[in-house]
């Protein structure tokens, strides 16, 4: 089966987001959201976004966020995490989000993971996990306008009740899952 596109039309161009319907030889053809504008689409790029699993300096506590997200018509629990602005670093960028979304300060970057794919049957949109340390209060006084999060330090048993009544994103809920395992969450 041949997966190069012999066509491709942009159907919407917003501010984050735009689509493409990619036409294939035999008659086929695919509808793609996408982070990066034609000029980037079939090449890509490195990373669009950014979230971060930041743990206390004791490593007891994790911060979260509840946030209103509009497609899930519903509060939903992440990771602080947002959009990578035009050459910026993925470290910068992780400093910026962390602080603007919960008022934390990053005490010491741990690690970064590769940029992998958010949802690979419908986006090209590629995110940077940066697992670190953090220290402050949190507060949501720092955050946009158009911003509807609730920052949260929790520790391991109050992520086991989580897990079992809130919503979530996959990143968050898979590492939840592993993170409080120690205390007997059952996968």
């Amino acid at each position: 089966m041949e997966y190069i596109p012999q066509g491709i039309i942009e159907v919407y161009n917003g501010k984050h987001i735009h689509t493409y319907e990619l036409q294939f030889a035999d008659g086929r053809k695919y509808e793609v959201a996408s982070r990066n504008d034609m000029d980037n689409f079939i090449t890509g790029v490195e990373c669009n976004a950014v979230d971060i699993i930041a743990l206390s300096e004791d490593f007891n506590k994790i911060c979260i966020i509840k946030e209103y997200r509009i497609p899930a018509g519903d509060y939903i629990y992440a990771f602080p995490a947002g959009l990578r602005d035009p050459g910026e670093s993925i470290a910068r960028t992780a400093e910026r989000e962390l602080y603007e979304e919960t008022g934390l300060f990053i005490s010491k970057q741990i690690k970064t993971l590769s940029p992998s794919y958010q949802s690979a049957g419908f986006s090209d949109e590629k995110l940077a996990t940066v697992i670190c340390t953090a220290i402050g209060e949190v507060t949501n006084s720092n955050q946009t306008k158009d911003e509807n999060i609730i920052p949260m330090w929790i520790n391991k048993q109050e992520a086991i009740e989580l897990l079992s009544t809130g919503k979530f994103s996959g990143r968050c809920q898979i590492f939840l899952t592993l993170w409080s395992n120690s205390l007997g969450g059952n996968f």
